[in-house]
């Protein structure tokens, strides 16, 4: 199994970061986690077919099989936006302006919280 997960980790490693996200939006964390979940923190490792099959879908996704299998024309977004608009709207400034960052806190906790900042001052 510790050849599996080398395998997994080199594979990983090849995935590109996606600069427009931060850490918390990011795939990369996210594979390297549940690989590290799977193989080091699950009671029993996974089945040795299930990786296989999971590490050649990986490296499919790595190499763009599917993209030059299945080519497409589109130069736009369902909304008409090109990739570099699309990207800067999803970016996690634009989505912190408009209000799909980070949850509020609610009314009281914002008034309870003011009130110990107010009395700590």
């Amino acid at each position: 199994m510790a050849y599996m997960y080398k395998n997994f980790m080199r594979a990983i490693a090849k995935w590109p970061r996606d600069p427009h996200k931060g850490e918390a939006r990011n795939l990369l964390p996210y594979l390297q986690n549940q690989v590290n979940i799977a193989f080091k923190q699950a009671p029993a490792p996974p089945p040795m077919a299930l990786c296989e099959r999971r590490l050649k879908a990986l490296n499919e996704l790595l190499e763009n099989k599917h993209v030059t299998d299945f080519p497409n024309n589109y130069k736009t977004g369902m909304f008409g936006l090109g990739l570099k608009q699309l990207e800067e709207t999803n970016s996690d400034a634009i989505r912190n302006t408009i209000g799909l960052g980070a949850p509020k806190e609610g009314f009281f906790k914002s008034l309870f919280g003011q009130k110990k900042a107010v009395e700590n001052a």
